[in-house]
């Protein structure tokens, strides 16, 4: 027969106080649900556990690899914000927990470092940076990653972002220059970058000379290219200051730096580039880095581009190219230099004449040029050499035509204003 072992059932009508729990039952059933197990508790007890387990692991990896136990204890209580009290407890269990893995030869774990600032943290704060304090800040980080600022400059939107950090004003040249520093060594590789090169330049322009004086150097140094002689196997080397001159990147930068920085500073560079004058009026990027040396140079570098200029006029006024550079030298050379380059037009023949017949461009504006360089018997003969030109020409039908016409002060060509030499532009 089954003996029946449930126990017996409280009675429903039990007196207050009594204890009619059956023997045997759990110690909560009585009312006392002080001593009742939480889960709360038993799931603390579990992680403290499983967190000893995986330092227990993490020591017996890191063995004797970590710095001194005493330091790594002070950057440990440091780096946590606790109140007093919290942070004297922390320390007392640590110096205890020391002084237990002394004993067994091991060392506490090395407390984490500081998250380093990713570059697209970067790149999107300096997009979003518009006052002072904000690009201080991402320049600081600028400083601390060298390597942020050259990967940043060869990207479209990272060229952005740093030239608009270096236009927030009020900012200290100190911190500016480290997007410069950061371009330190990559010089040759940022003038022939399609991004990168508006960094340099950017930095030209708004940054002292003196904190840029690695650019200069390497500049100097810019690695020579070997173009092949007409008609030969033989190969030439290059001015490697002439390369820089006729690549469409390099030109650029060879101007911001005539614009922005001493010629004393720039005196190998101008040089280099006077020596090859006369190849560089004809190219289709070399011609403006003259013309902003008759532009912004002194009254020696104008002179010696003048006379490049006087050498070979013929064939220089019949190039697109080097004709803008004698229109500059007509403008910005010296008073002497202007009118021997206007008497050397009239004084050619035929040459006058067909740079007044030629189509719109700076021919024609090198001739209005003339013009009010010329004076005396040389203008007479202009002014003649335009009447006979323009009969057979018929200037007068063109918009160009009626403005030299006006220029040599010659009757009929009223229909234009006189010095509107742009006019043919519109």
């Amino acid at each position: 027969m089954a003996v029946n072992t449930m126990p017996a059932p409280i009675p429903i009508h039990a007196a207050a106080g009594e204890d009619v729990s059956p023997k045997g039952s759990p110690p909560w059933i009585n009312g006392n649900r002080s001593r009742r197990p939480r889960r709360a508790q038993m799931e603390r007890q579990r992680n403290h556990f499983e967190k000893q387990q995986r330092e227990a692991k993490f020591l017996e990896m890191l063995g004797s690899k970590c710095s001194s136990p005493q330091n790594q204890l002070q950057q440990k209580i440091s780096a946590q914000h606790q109140s007093p009290n919290q942070q004297q407890i922390q320390n007392q269990n640590w110096n205890h927990r020391l002084q237990s893995q002394q004993q067994n030869h091991h060392y506490l774990p090395q407390p984490p470092l500081a998250p380093q600032v990713t570059i697209e943290v970067l790149l999107l704060k300096a997009e979003q940076a518009d006052s002072q304090k904000e690009a201080e800040w991402v320049l600081r980080r600028l400083q601390e990653n060298k390597g942020y600022v050259w990967s940043m400059a060869q990207d479209a939107r990272g060229c952005r972002a740093l030239q608009q950090l270096l236009e927030v004003v009020f900012v200290k040249d100190e911190l500016r220059s480290a997007l410069a520093v950061g371009l330190k060594g990559h010089v040759k590789e940022a003038i022939e970058s399609p991004h990168a090169n508006h960094v340099l330049q950017r930095c030209i322009e708004l940054l002292r000379p003196t904190l840029l004086s690695f650019v200069v150097e390497e500049i100097e140094k810019y690695p020579k290219e070997p173009e092949p002689e007409p008609g030969g196997n033989t190969r030439v080397r290059q001015c490697p200051i002439c390369t820089m001159a006729k690549h469409r990147f390099g030109c650029r930068v060879l101007e911001r730096l005539i614009e922005h920085f001493p010629l004393a500073q720039l005196q190998n560079i101008i040089d280099a580039i006077l020596k090859q004058a006369n190849d560089l009026c004809k190219h289709s990027f070399g011609n403006f880095v003259l013309q902003h040396l008759l532009e912004h140079g002194d009254q020696d570098v104008r002179r010696r581009i003048c006379d490049v200029l006087q050498q070979d006029l013929v064939s220089l006024t019949q190039d697109r190219y080097a004709c803008g550079v004698v229109d500059k030298a007509l403008s910005y050379g010296n008073v002497e230099d202007q009118r021997g380059l206007a008497r050397l037009l009239v004084q050619t023949p035929g040459l006058l004449g067909w740079m007044c017949s030629t189509k719109p461009g700076a021919q024609v504006a090198a001739v209005l040029r003339a013009f009010r360089v010329l004076n005396g018997s040389e203008l007479e003969d202009a002014r003649r050499i335009v009447f006979e030109h323009g009969k057979e020409a018929q200037l007068l039908k063109t918009r160009h035509g009626r403005l030299i016409w006006n220029a040599a002060g010659l009757p009929g060509g009223d229909e234009v204003v006189v010095g509107d030499e742009h006019a043919w532009r519109r």
